[in-house]
């Protein structure tokens, strides 16, 4: 008999409308050595016709076995057993494969020897056609599941993307008389595998609405089932208690899938199956797995749809409770029910003006005090603040010890929350011997308290590296540096755990400093282009050091730390990252991505090892549940400590910046759990391959994240950074353990650590590293000269805004403290031209369009078409960011070539304005209060906000709010105004509106363009003061 390589094992029952695709398919391999097994299971359609038809002409190919009706794993062991391939790959016969498929496969497997070989797929759509690429993969390309147990949840329990070796089924069949029977012999397959491969390519065309998963019947309820099988047959390999966590975790999360298809189920006559699903399935948890809560899997790599809903999928009463009350609801309503219930339960923190207003009202109220007080702001008193007091970065510190042993003389005020005063005192306690000596220099307040308004309005010198508070207003007399330091790098902006990512807050103090500091040519053109100022800012700024000097950079202290903390006999790591926060995705969700990579870490670590981790986080770690994960010591600053360690690892540029001794090799890791395109629907989704490309990306700017927008996140593929391409990047753990292995190897052999950066990288990959190219189809390194390990911080260059390359070293650069010793001593400081001024080309005419509606798709998408008309103008979204809750999802599609604007005006409005207010709306006596002094007060009040900032032209709309429109008629020499909010019925009978119309019209009639509504053409102005009539016509 003819031998061949591969056996494809074809079950057959009633599939006629897709069954010649997925034969052509077969039939189009480009191996010849395979067979093609197909077992007719009783086909009463046109089926078995259809294989005759074929076997015709590929008789030496397509083999038919025919059977009666006895389910799909009856046919597969059938086939299996009339097979005669060296592997075999079951297919089913709705789906279809990639012509490659075979022969890539089989070269995959017999080049590395795997028993198991796995792969991706293509989810397509059975009506339109359409196909999606389902991106989950492993993390390592050749493993055994007895070293890495942390990829056995990890793959799918589905046989057509599984390339198997046909000895891995001696002593085991698919189990018949049950649904979901490739499950139990998905896992069983991997755990009996001596080596499994991992090809990051799809071969597999998934008709996804087509099969029983699709529905629920009454072989839903046979998930209990192969769960059982897969247990007691795990028992009789004598492996289930090695893998007991990983297979109750696979238990739980296939009962959960089948409690959220039940979300989207809308059959009224279920209720009883529904309920009896649910029963069943909690029965089983609560007698074999009464600890799942506690399973770390559960905890932290449940797929992201259902851990949001945790407290409904692991309740059996919340379970029972949503069909009791869906039983007799409509489609609709029973969609709406969820929303609301989703909501209900909404743990990701969201963004809510009025909380902001109430947290921040005792701060304001006494900022408002000490602002209009007769005190003036005290040149001997700095106030400094870092992300609103929430960190104690390296700037700080150094820039504090620099003032409290050169400018003793001078009051510091550091805005600290509460529970950062210990910290703080322990890192002067340790970087200042004389820091008690020196404590009455220093004073710490809390954000949004009294002394923080009071100290925000008093302090000669304000220098902070976030948005100051909506109410600021900076008084004169008083010197603000906005230090631009890496918050607002792409990827930072993605890992920015709290609101300091607010694009208005930041504008508002771009605006209102007397001067930006930025680290670099590159950091300016990040912050100008993230905050949308690039063409409008007029503050000057200085372009600073792009290295951080760490506070003891010596070698003995490094020695120092090193013995005080007994690493000398272990190779010790620094992590410190920053998490994705609810500024982009969702906090929750994240954190249990980052907890499943740390397990991952934990898992790859070696005895010798040990891992330190630093979080800017308030986040609780139970650090006992790891073997070689240990939390920093609080009491150091983090490049300190980093320069202790043989390794740091980080994505935090700020971080990344410091400079260490040469005992110190740096690396970079962007967690593939922050990086990956989420999948939410599939069965067996895992978090440790879960996450969110698609989302971050879009908020990356095209010139600075172009790379990382095209990063195709295949795994162990090397990340090209350019903002730190001097250091290697990962965004794989076991890739990066590995990594760190091979340079504790290579140090024990070079005698400096500069032979060692100057290694080839393909040095330090190991077999196991090798990636199958499926496009030349040979074997190369997972790791090019693409990113060599060259360490040099003066090299770096960029490109800036006009596409230019720009070197970071061109011009002077100064430290943050010799910009401070400049200021204190009243040295002129080293500016270049306001920011907005030559570094970008002749601007477009700048139009500031400002509405006073709440933000909504279809404002956006007319304020999108109103910019497409006329591309000779570059347009502004401004709106009143405090009625806008949700204005990120409608900003996400404005166009790319406008900007917003949110503004946030004051709350409290002044007793100049409330008794303007009086006199022209609702009294109509204009010549008490003239028109001069309302514009007067309205460029007061714009200069509070945005500064010098100045637009071409202002369009207003949907506000008739005088003390809006004087403010905004300050923001450009052309002004035009629609009455879109006019409201006819309330003008015939309210008095005090017709006042504020008429006025609002002698407000706007000479400054530009007025479109008046009907009611209002010829409309006779008439103010009244006293005897006196004074009447205009519009």
């Amino acid at each position: 008999m003819k031998s061949f390589k591969v056996s494809i094992i074809l079950p057959v029952y009633n599939v006629e409308k897709y069954l010649s695709a997925c034969l052509d398919s077969l039939l189009a391999q480009t191996l010849e050595e395979i067979e093609i097994v197909a077992v007719n299971d009783g086909s009463t359609d046109g089926s078995l016709q259809i294989l005759q038809a074929y076997q015709s002409l590929n008789p030496e190919k397509l083999f038919i076995f025919s059977t009666e009706n006895h389910g799909v794993s009856r046919a597969r062991n059938y086939g299996f057993a009339h097979s005669h391939g060296e592997y075999v790959w079951f297919v089913d016969s709705d789906d279809f494969v990639e012509p490659d498929a075979c022969r890539l496969l089989y070269e995959k497997a017999t080049a590395d020897g795997n028993d198991l070989v796995l792969f991706r797929y293509y989810n397509v759509d059975s009506e339109t056609g359409v196909r999606k690429e389902y991106i989950a993969s492993c993390h390592n390309q050749n493993f055994r599941v007895a070293d890495k147990p942390y990829e056995l949840p990890a793959i799918s329990p589905y046989p057509w993307i599984k390339f198997i070796h046909r000895d891995l089924f001696n002593g085991l069949c698919f189990p018949e008389g049950i649904r979901f029977e490739d499950l139990p012999v998905a896992y069983l397959l991997a755990v009996k595998a001596r080596s499994i491969g991992y090809v990051d390519q799809c071969f597999y065309n998934y008709r996804k609405n087509v099969g029983f998963l699709s529905r629920l019947t009454t072989s839903t309820l046979h998930i209990r089932n192969a769960i059982i099988f897969m247990k007691e047959e795990m028992e009789k390999l004598g492996l289930f208690e090695q893998y007991q966590t990983e297979l109750d975790f696979i238990a739980v999360r296939h009962f959960f899938y089948r409690f959220w298809k039940l979300l989207t189920n809308y059959e009224t006559d279920q209720k009883e199956l529904k309920l009896q699903l649910i029963n069943e399935l909690f029965d089983y948890m609560e007698s074999n797995i009464p600890d799942w809560e506690n399973n770390h899997y559960v905890r932290y790599s449940l797929p992201p749809h259902i851990g949001r809903l945790l407290c409904l999928y692991g309740s059996r009463q919340e379970m029972i409770s949503f069909i009791e009350a869906c039983n007799g609801m409509t489609v609709q309503q029973q969609k709406a029910w969820i929303k609301d219930y989703k909501l209900s339960h909404k743990t990701s923190p969201s963004y809510q003006p009025a909380e902001m207003i109430h947290r921040e009202k005792t701060s304001s109220q006494f900022y408002g005090f000490a602002y209009t007080g007769s005190l003036a702001p005290d040149p001997e008193q700095i106030l400094l603040e870092a992300s609103r007091g929430k960190e104690i970065p390296t700037w700080i510190l150094k820039l504090l010890v620099h003032l409290l042993r050169n400018f003793g003389e001078h009051q510091i005020i550091v805005s600290l929350t509460q529970e950062k005063h210990a910290l703080f005192q322990a890192l002067l306690n340790r970087y200042l011997s004389d820091s008690t000596a020196l404590s009455e220099n220093i004073t710490l307040v809390c954000p949004d308290s009294e002394e923080y308004g009071k100290a925000l309005a008093l302090s000669g010198y304000v220098i902070t590296d976030g948005p100051l508070p909506y109410y600021f207003r900076k008084e004169e007399g008083q010197f603000v540096l906005l230090y631009c330091g890496h918050n607002l790098y792409p990827e930072t902006v993605l890992n920015t755990p709290d609101s300091t990512a607010d694009t208005g807050l930041w504008q508002h103090t771009m605006f209102m400093a007397d001067c930006l500091y930025f680290n670099n040519v590159q950091n300016r053109d990040i912050y100008l282009q993230e905050c949308m100022t690039a063409n409008i800012c007029k503050t000057p700024y200085i372009i600073g050091s792009s290295t951080h000097i760490p506070l003891i950079p010596n070698e003995s202290h490094r020695e120092k730390l090193r013995r005080s903390l007994q690493m000398d006999s272990m190779q010790t790591i620094l992590y410190a990252p920053l998490l994705p926060g609810s500024y982009i995705a969702d906090t929750e969700q994240t954190f249990r991505n980052f907890m499943a990579a740390l397990y991952i870490f934990d898992c790859e670590l070696s005895d010798h090892q040990v891992l330190y981790l630093h979080l800017d986080h308030d986040r609780e770690i139970d650090f006992s549940e790891f073997r070689h994960i240990k939390e920093m010591p609080k009491d150091f600053d983090v490049p300190d400590f980093a320069a202790a360690c043989d390794i740091f690892i980080s994505d935090y540029h700020n971080a990344l910046s410091a400079r260490f001794t040469t005992g110190t090799q740096i690396l970079r890791f962007l967690c593939g759990t922050f990086l990956r395109h989420e999948n939410a629907t599939s069965d067996h989704q895992t978090v440790p391959v879960a996450p969110v490309l698609q989302e971050t990306t879009s908020c990356l700017p095209e010139s600075s994240g172009a790379c990382l927008k095209n990063h195709s996140c295949n795994l162990h593929s090397t990340l090209c950074d350019i903002f730190h391409p001097e250091y290697p990047a990962f965004d794989n753990v076991p890739e990066l353990v590995r990594y760190i292995g091979q340079l504790e190897l290579m140090s024990e052999k070079m005698a400096t650590n500069e032979a060692l950066h100057s290694a080839p990288f393909d040095q330090f990959t190991s077999d196991t590293d090798r990636v199958f190219d499926s496009q030349e189809h040979n074997w190369n390194s997972s790791k090019k000269s693409s990113l060599q390990m060259e360490n040099n911080h003066n090299l770096q260059a960029t490109k800036n805004s006009s596409g230019e390359a720009t070197t970071f070293e061109e011009s002077p650069q100064y430290l943050l403290t010799d910009i401070a010793d400049s200021l204190l001593n009243g040295r002129p400081l080293p500016y270049y031209a306001p920011a907005s001024s030559d570094d970008v080309p002749a601007p477009r005419t700048r139009v500031l369009f400002f509405t006073g509606r709440k933000l909504s798709q279809n404002l956006v998408r007319d304020f999108n078409a109103l910019a497409a008309q006329a591309p000779e103008k570059e347009f502004w979204l401004a709106y009143n960011d405090f009625r806008n809750t949700d204005s990120a999802k409608y900003l996400a599609q404005l166009s790319p070539d406008c900007s917003s604007l949110p503004l946030k005006p004051d709350p409290e409005k002044g007793n100049r304005w409330k008794l303007a207010s009086v006199l022209t709306s609702r009294m109509g006596l204009f010549s008490f209060y003239p028109l001069s002094h309302i514009l007067d007060l309205g460029k007061e009040e714009y200069k509070k906000c945005m500064g010098e900032t100045r637009f071409d032209e202002v369009v207003i709309t949907s506000t008739d709010s005088i003390k809006t429109v004087a403010t905004l008629l300050a923001a450009a020499p052309k002004a035009s105004y629609t009455f879109d909010t006019f409201n006819p019925e309330r003008y015939s009978t309210s008095r005090p509106y017709r006042h504020q119309i008429a006025f609002l019209c002698r407000m706007l009639k000479d400054t530009g363009s007025l479109e008046l509504p009907a009611e209002l053409t010829g409309l006779k102005l008439t103010q009244s003061s006293g005897k006196n009539k004074d009447k205009g016509m519009l």
